[in-house]
């Protein structure tokens, strides 16, 4: 997939409003007065790219201005772009195929020709029911639009907020470029993880309920982060979070995994790998891999306080040198 950071006058030689292009893609503009597509001839095209025959999704940026994104995507059945939320009124635009929605406590199945529209700032997930493609255009209103309150001050630069808002838009696009196939298979690492804490967690409830007891192993999960909370031995509330922190660069993931737990200020780091063709996440420096045991024994240590667990996991943990 093709990824873009054109915000302005660029110093690589490329004129603003265009992408770099790659070997498979052209460069191409992405900002100018007038702009026309054939989608089906650009869904096609997605469809012969490297990143689609190695993975299950894969996108291309159409318009790229200040206030306005338009994107199209592509993605193989059983495809899907993890709960996010952006930070502009986005439509979705069923070009080809069945999608379904999920947006807070609500499923919408949105067929080919049907458009769906949200709300900024809305939490949503996209899965692909058959093999489909999709229009995404997401807009924020311009800097200009902003209701200014009397007796504040603005200078020509822009002010912190409007700069929150554009840190909040990279950060969107960031997420938009590794879910939709910058790097093809890392949501499929990611489902892998959640997938090995998913089976860990309900065989310990049901342990639990068959032993007769009434706590229970909550589960919050909320994008890139995974939390697990539940009374110790000792009654008083424990914690673990899994957070994802990988993102993708020149088609490469950088960092992975933290693995935080309310029983010490040290970190385990997961990172991600699809070496071989085979997907799976590895404890480094001595990489080995995460399998459900290494899940099995992170449960057992801190919400059964077992010191076998408890030692078998000691030898992953790293202290930050500004914690001592």
């Amino acid at each position: 997939m093709e990824t873009d950071h054109t915000d302005g006058p660029s110093s690589s030689g490329y004129p603003a409003g265009q992408t770099h292009g790659t070997p498979e893609r052209p460069l191409h503009e992405v900002a100018r007065a007038l702009c026309t597509f054939d989608l089906a001839a650009e869904v096609d095209r997605l469809h012969l790219e490297e990143s689609w025959r190695q993975g299950t999704r894969n996108a291309k940026t159409l318009v790229k201005e200040p206030d306005l994104r338009i994107v199209v995507i592509a993605l193989r059945q059983g495809g899907r772009m993890e709960e996010h939320r952006a930070p502009g009124h986005i439509s979705i635009h069923t070009l080809a195929g069945r999608l379904r929605l999920r947006v807070g406590a609500r499923t919408v199945d949105l067929l080919a020709g049907h458009v769906l529209t949200l709300e900024l700032d809305a939490p949503h997930d996209v899965e692909a029911v058959e093999e489909s493609a999709f229009l995404l255009t997401i807009a924020w209103p311009a800097a200009h639009d902003h209701t200014v309150p009397v007796g504040s001050a603005r200078s020509g630069a822009p002010g912190w907020a409007d700069r929150l808002a554009q840190r909040r838009i990279r950060a969107h696009e960031a997420l938009l470029a590794v879910q939709a196939g910058a790097a093809p298979w890392l949501p499929d690492a990611v489902a892998l993880l959640w997938s090995l804490i998913d089976a860990a967690v309900a065989e310990v409830n049901v342990a639990l309920e068959h032993a007769g007891l009434d706590e229970r192993i909550a589960v919050r999960r909320l994008g890139h982060e995974y939390g697990l909370s539940a009374p110790g031995p000792d009654g008083v509330p424990r914690h673990v979070a899994f957070f994802v922190g990988a993102r993708a660069m020149g088609g490469h993931i950088l960092g992975g995994v933290s693995v935080t737990t309310s029983e010490t200020r040290a970190t385990i780091g997961l990172v991600p790998t699809d070496e071989g063709g085979r997907v799976r996440w590895l404890i480094p420096p001595a990489e080995r891999e995460v399998t459900a045991g290494f899940v099995d024994d992170l449960l057992l240590s801190v919400f059964g306080d077992d010191p076998t667990a408890t030692t078998r996991l000691s030898r992953y943990y790293t202290i930050d040198e500004d914690d001592l």
